[in-house]
């Protein structure tokens, strides 16, 4: 996000100096993103722990699901679809 917590909070403005608060966040942030499996998300040390055990679920996201319908309507000849980005909206 690029964005320092205190100014998502509103408590300054953007383009300010980041805090040293603000800093250390974000290299927990970091941290904490790569201490991740990045198969499945879970942490790693738990995770990778032979003797863990796991319960798989399956849900459906319906934004994916809505992106992917809309891919299988296009052309197969449309230039360059790895260009293509896609996002939803949510319709109330």
């Amino acid at each position: 996000m690029n964005l320092p917590l205190s100014v998502l909070h509103g408590a300054r403005l953007p383009g300010e100096a980041w805090s040293r608060r603000d800093s250390a966040l974000a290299q927990a942030a970091k941290i904490l993103d790569r201490s991740r499996c990045p198969g499945c998300g879970q942490p790693a040390w738990l995770a990778h722990e032979p003797k863990s055990k796991w319960r798989p679920k399956k849900i459906r996201c319906q934004s994916c699901n809505a992106i992917e319908d809309l891919k299988a309507t296009l052309p197969e000849d449309v230039d360059n679809p790895q260009a293509l980005q896609f996002f939803t909206e949510h319709v109330p």
